[in-house]
């Protein structure tokens, strides 16, 4: 069939395809009926694929067993007749099956599962998946794929289908179809010889939920299989068997990882072969009893060598005196318990003034010297500190201290050279030679010998990991040459060397692109590692440090020992030596040689230790996070057997601990968590009731999921309506039956409104989320929640998006409660200016003149407003159109970036200096930000978001919104219920900001309005959030973040640890430091309160921006302190210690405060 007359056929059969959607009565010619029946045999023969949701089969001599299916799809193979258990949640049912080879399938319906054999199919596909497939995406990630009994018909299920001509695939002419459903964008190519097969589908749209894969790529190919097998007893898992190639890869566009990709094998005449699970090496049980050495008695133990080292060099060398003698051994030992770990700010500040105090008796001790620039450099930083480093390096040069007293001032010293220029800059070689030989210096200390090398380690690693590979060379070097060098840290740090070395040779390329030589000279120096580390192991076996570097050796294969081996002998040293967990967790990697499961069965080990005076337990929750970014989501890994049950273990050991580290409030939020992601809601809600708000947002880093959808799903689905919401929200994210999910969800938000008002709004948030031409069937009930949830822009982009799918599908009762909501106005920009990436700039140009040109007298129904409505809605309106037409513009230049914000100031500033109402705006960029809905071209958006916020957001905070907090407060006044509420909405369209939103939101919550409360908080947090992508997505985006969140009830705990991850080195780090001294004084953490203002003052004069703190409003990073300084010192939690660290650090605006 030549590619013309495909094309004349295609056409009327693809017509055909769309009529049977619609439910015509189709009509087509035999050579249409031809190829579509052609391509639909074809897709028959793929009838069954396994859906079994992990990648291990239990098989055992009675059968298959399928362990915890949670309700979805199961296929079992079967050669022989079998009895198998399929078991869920300890609920089993038996079943016999007595058919030949065969594919099984059972899904699970009303509680039951149901048969049905689809094995009478002369081709099947074998999967071997990390995950369950599926065309329609979820929560969970691509669910399962399922072609076969759905003809070519009802793979494209929509009425835009068309014939797309012949196209190239992969070099090969190929006939394309192509169809829309729910959102998703099908391509089918075929062969154009004869016969006519299905040779490749993509399918692409946006993805329906954040952890799914925006993009999948499936290639299908076909022929007979005779498939059989026997059942031998253990653990088994589908493989690649003999004579199969790989016909498909499915891979997740997010990134290219193992835990993306799929792969589906045809097997042409061979029989179906099974891989064994290859169990995790074995190792020895991990160390118990009162002889375990965990890191606090390690940390104690080098604290009182160090103490005593000290003293011995302050007596030998220092300067010492009797009027000072005690105070020196005082700032010694608070010395040894900072670097042993008391990070605290209060033990800095005493460590400071106790340097001082010693100074002023008179004591020049060089060493002295370097502590008070070392406390300098922690309080007021790098500015005040960067002229005291050279003073003390040279001082302790010219001393009589041993090498290892001058490591850490040369190493300052170094840094500081470095950032400076010219002649300052050429000392830095001889820095360096002499840098290599005080370590090796050092190392031959006697200090350091009779069991003391493990503190030589702890105080010259921090030089050494701060070496480049020249540098440790070179101290290599040096150590060779320097007499009496202790031989343990001679052979630890010269393997170390080598393994570094032996990868200099190698390079980092993949296996296939290391050269001859570089392989000779990796072998060469990892045998030289290999012969100091053993030596370094033989000399001290209760040391951890060095079988931990031989893990390293044995994962690249040159160990005659097992990785485990040398992890087994790095715990019997100490426990929780944390390296050591890294490096065999990297070493079971698939890369080398080594699988996920292992990772779990190892966390679990260590798990099971129950030993929480250590970090061992810790170890589990690390490999839990290491195993997401293999299995690729969280629900998979909390899937595994055990794993919860375990996570929750290791989440009430330490949380009954309450480490200072690690306090109660950080395990709760992890066990509130893993939780969630495994389903047990009941247990999730326990965790919310005893965090009682204070959840611990530190614990969701490296997480990934949205802290609010954590704790919203956790309230409802451990409540009352938990199985009507499960259902609602699972027929959402399986994308299959949105409108019969509608109805549950806007009956489970109902009845929360008043029980549980945050929670009402959530499950409202999700139905918004549906668009009306996913679910037609339930429009109206959507329309109703958006009115409800008062989503104006989500009405406007929902109902624009099913009249560009379909405009005769829309009904004309539908569209006139659309136009009523909207009113004429609104209505009529709607036409004019909808959202559509499709257009071209060209079209964008010609509709914003079109926008821009409209006149209120030229909109029919306009007449019945009155007319200063008319006027501020007709200009609302207006601009609103001219922003959504401006978001669709694409930039063209080479510099898209640069172009994107030209563009951005000469169009966008303008317009939302001049916008009308800015809780609108609020409210269309809140909808606009939403990533799962539009994908708008990146660098336009980025300087979207950014234009509209600093010019207009944030400025008008700042200099104007503080004159209308009167207006907030007299809504208090108002006694009507429908009153106020209608008072306070009509005021946050008006004047809203963040800030004023937060102020209503607190009113209303006051006034018992707790549902209209909660979705006041929800309009503000959508907009901050979608702002800032995420909480503390980029540097400037959490800044605005933390500034509009500041000084709003609730949100300490965000600002706090949002504050704390902008760091030191960002540009607006003193406004920052001042909201988070305001939040840490509302929790009553007064000490934070002080560290903070220490942060936010290091260059005070290039702030002047207005802050709210203190429960005011002030000018600049000065006043603002003052402020703050006054809230702490009046304080009721405030000690005679905040006072004295107030008067050390702030003498003068203390006493001003004071005065006032």
């Amino acid at each position: 069939m030549n590619s013309r007359a495909f094309c004349r056929i295609a056409a009327v059969a693809l017509s055909v395809v769309a009529g049977v959607v619609h439910g015509q009565e189709p009509t087509m010619d035999a050579k249409s009926k031809e190829l579509i029946d052609k391509a639909d045999a074809v897709l028959r023969k793929a009838e069954a694929i396994s859906l079994v949701q992990r990648q291990r089969v239990i098989l055992s001599q009675e059968g298959v067993e399928l362990y915890n299916m949670r309700g979805a799809e199961v296929s079992i193979q079967a050669a022989r007749p079998t009895r198998f258990r399929v078991e869920q949640k300890g609920e089993t049912a038996e079943y016999t099956v007595s058919t030949g080879p065969a594919w099984i399938r059972y899904v699970k319906e009303a509680g039951a599962y149901q048969k049905t054999d689809v094995s009478k199919h002369d081709a099947s596909l074998l999967y071997r998946c990390p995950q369950p497939l599926r065309l329609l995406q979820s929560r969970r990630g691509l669910v399962s794929l399922w072609l076969g009994k759905h003809s070519l018909r009802g793979l494209l299920p929509a009425g835009n289908v068309r014939y797309d001509g012949v196209k190239r695939l992969h070099g090969t002419p190929s006939h394309r179809l192509s169809a829309k459903a729910r959102g998703i964008t099908y391509l089918l190519y075929l062969s154009t010889e004869e016969p006519t097969l299905p040779l490749f589908l993509v399918a692409s749209g946006r993805s329906r939920e954040r952890a799914a894969p925006s993009r999948i790529r499936l290639e299908l190919a076909f022929a007979d299989w005779d498939l059989a097998w026997e059942a031998p007893q253990g653990v088994f898992e589908f493989g690649a068997p003999d004579g199969a190639r790989e016909v498909a890869d499915l891979t997740g566009m997010s990134g290219d990882t193992a835990a993306d990709r799929f792969a589906l094998w045809l097997v042409e005449g061979a029989k179906t072969e099974l891989r064994r699970v290859r169990p995790a090496p074995a190792g020895k049980p991990f160390p118990s009893g009162d002889g375990v050495v965990t890191d606090t008695m390690h940390l104690d133990r080098l604290r009182t060598l160090y103490r005593a080292s000290m003293k011995r060099q302050y007596e030998a060398h220092g300067h010492h005196d009797p009027k000072w003698d005690a105070a020196v051994f005082e700032l010694q030992d608070m010395w040894a318990r900072r670097l042993m770990g008391d990070q605290s700010f209060g033990l800095l500040m005493a460590l400071r003034e106790k340097a001082y105090y010693i100074q002023s008796l008179g004591c020049h001790d060089p060493l002295l010297l370097y502590r008070v620039a070392n406390f300098t450099h922690y309080i007021e930083g790098s500015v005040a500190s960067g002229p005291l480093w050279a003073p003390a390096w040279e001082a302790l040069r010219d001393s009589s201290y041993p090498a290892s007293a001058k490591l850490a001032a040369l190493r300052r010293h170094i840094k500081s050279v470095g950032g400076a220029r010219g002649q300052a800059k050429a000392q830095l070689p001889q820095l360096y030679e002499r840098q290599a030989a005080l370590f090796a210096a050092a190392t031959a200390e006697p200090e350091f010998g009779s069991g003391a090398q493990r503190l030589a380690r702890l105080l010259l690693n921090t030089d050494w990991n701060g070496m480049s590979f020249s540098q440790e060379k070179r101290v290599i070097g040096e150590m060779e040459k320097t007499p009496n060098v202790d031989p343990w840290l001679r052979a630890y740090y010269t393997g170390r060397y080598h393994i570094t070395a032996g990868w200099e040779e190698r390079g980092t390329s993949m296996a296939g692109g290391v050269t001859k030589q570089g392989w000779k000279g990796f072998a060469g120096h990892l045998a030289i590692a290999k012969k100091e580390l053993m030596a370094a192991w033989k000399l001290h076996p209760e040391f951890p440090e060095a079988p931990t570097e031989m893990i390293t050796i044995a994962m690249a294969g040159h160990a005659d020992e097992s990785v485990r081996f040398w992890f087994d002998r790095a715990v019997a040293a100490q426990i929780d030596w944390g390296d050591a967990y890294a490096k065999l967790r990297w070493a079971y990697q698939s890369r080398w040689g080594g699988e996920a499961d292992w990772v779990y069965q190892h966390g679990l080990e260590a798990a099971r230790t129950k030993r929480f005076d250590s970090y061992a337990p810790h170890q589990y929750w690390l490999s839990l996070r290491e195993l997401r970014t293999r299995i690729g989501s969280w629900p998979r890994v909390m899937d595994l057997p055990g794993a919860l049950d375990a996570l929750k273990m290791v989440c009430d050991g330490y949380a009954e601990r309450d480490s200072e580290k690690y306090p109660a409030r950080f395990w709760e939020t992890i066990r509130l968590f893993g939780c969630w992601a495994g389903e047990d809601y009941a247990a999730g809600a326990e965790s919310l009731r005893r965090l009682n708000g204070r959840i611990d947002y530190k614990a969701f880093d490296n997480i990934y999921v949205d802290p609010n959808q954590v704790i919203r799903e956790t309230s409802l689905l451990g409540g009352t309506r938990g199985a009507d919401v499960a259902k609602g929200l699972q027929l959402l994210a399986e994308g299959e039956d949105a409108a019969a999910a509608v109805p549950i969800l806007r009956q489970a938000m109902l009845a929360l409104r008043d029980a549980a008002p945050e929670d009402s709004v959530y499950l409202g948030d999700r139905i918004c989320r549906v668009r009306f031409a996913d679910a037609p069937d339930a429009a109206d009930l959507i329309l109703d929640t958006m009115v409800d949830m008062r989503r104006r822009e989500a009405v406007v982009q929902s109902f624009a998006h099913w009249m560009r799918e379909g405009e005769t599908d829309v009904p004309d009762a539908f569209q006139g409660r659309v136009a009523a909501y909207l009113g004429p106005i609104g209505w009529a920009f709607m036409q004019e200016a909808p959202v559509d990436r499709a257009i071209t700039n060209d079209e964008i140009a010609a509709r914003i003149a079109r926008v821009a040109a409209m006149e209120p007298g030229k909109i029919p129904g306009i007449e019945e407003l009155a007319l200063p409505e008319r006027e501020s809605q007709f200009q609302t309106e207006k601009a609103l159109a001219l922003l959504r037409l401006h978001y669709c513009w694409k930039p063209t230049k080479g510099n898209t970036w640069k172009s994107a914000w030209s563009y951005n100031k000469k169009r966008v500033a303008p317009l939302v200096k001049t916008f009308p109402r800015h809780g609108v705006l609020i409210d269309f960029l809140s909808e606009h930000h939403d990533r799962s809905k539009y994908r708008y071209e990146y660098d336009m958006t980025k300087a979207f978001k950014t234009m509209t916020h600093v010019q207009e957001i944030d400025n008008w905070e700042q200099y104007s919104a503080y004159r209308f907090f009167p207006e907030v407060e007299r809504l208090a006044e108002i006694a009507d219920p429908e009153a106020r509420v209608t008072a306070a909405w009509q005021l946050y369209w008006l004047r809203g900001s963040p800030r004023i939103g937060f102020m209503i939101k607190h009113v209303l919550d006051q006034a018992g309005d707790s549902l209209e409360a909660a979705l006041m908080e929800r309009h503000l947090l959508s907009y901050l959030y979608g702002f800032s992508g995420g909480p503390g997505r980029s540097n400037d985006q959490t800044h605005a973040l933390v500034l509009e969140l500041n000084s709003v009830p609730g949100y300490e705990d965000q600002v706090i640890d949002h504050a704390k991850k902008l760091g030191k080195p960002f540009r607006y780090r003193e406004q920052i430091h001042l909201c988070r001294a305001d939040a840490c004084i509302r929790l009553g953490d007064l000490e934070g309160a002080v560290e903070a203002l220490v942060e936010s003052k290091a260059d005070l004069s290039r702030m002047s921006q207005w802050t709210y703190v203190a429960g005011g409003r002030y000018r600049g990073a000065s006043e603002s302190i003052d402020a703050l300084i006054v809230a702490i010192s009046r304080h009721p939690q405030a000690t005679p210690e905040t006072l004295t660290m107030l008067q050390l650090l702030f003498p003068e605006r203390l006493a001003a405060a004071q005065a006032r």
